[in-house]
């Protein structure tokens, strides 16, 4: 796959169902717009490098997780993008709250 990030950054679409599912989000964490928003301005310029490939390769697309610091609550986001052209579309995304990250503190995280 022969893909160039424009010099800009690529253009991001987020689709409807996303918008909406990070509006709903946003009643249980204030911070999930904004974590969101940057989330999206990373992408824009890192997407192609940083992103997981998922397979089949058509369209193009990837996966990436920006991670967050329960601790301050501020969320974890994983977001599915395709690539055409010179734009992403987000067609998904998940956001991780601090009921997801309590497995995380078991003591088997920290043997010994």
């Amino acid at each position: 796959m022969n893909v160039a990030r424009p010099p800009g950054g690529f253009n991001v679409v987020v689709v409807k169902a996303v918008q909406d599912y990070i509006k709903a989000e946003a009643g249980e964490n204030f911070r999930v717009p904004q974590c969101f928003s940057d989330l999206l301005d990373r992408i824009k310029i890192t997407g192609l490098r940083e992103g997981t490939p998922i397979p089949p390769p058509s369209p193009p697309t990837f996966t990436f997780i920006g991670d967050g610091a329960p601790d301050f609550r501020i969320p974890t986001i994983q977001v599915v993008y395709n690539c055409l052209g010179d734009t992403l579309t987000v067609t998904n995304a998940l956001i991780w709250n601090d009921l997801d990250h309590e497995d995380d503190e078991s003591d088997d995280a920290f043997p010994g």
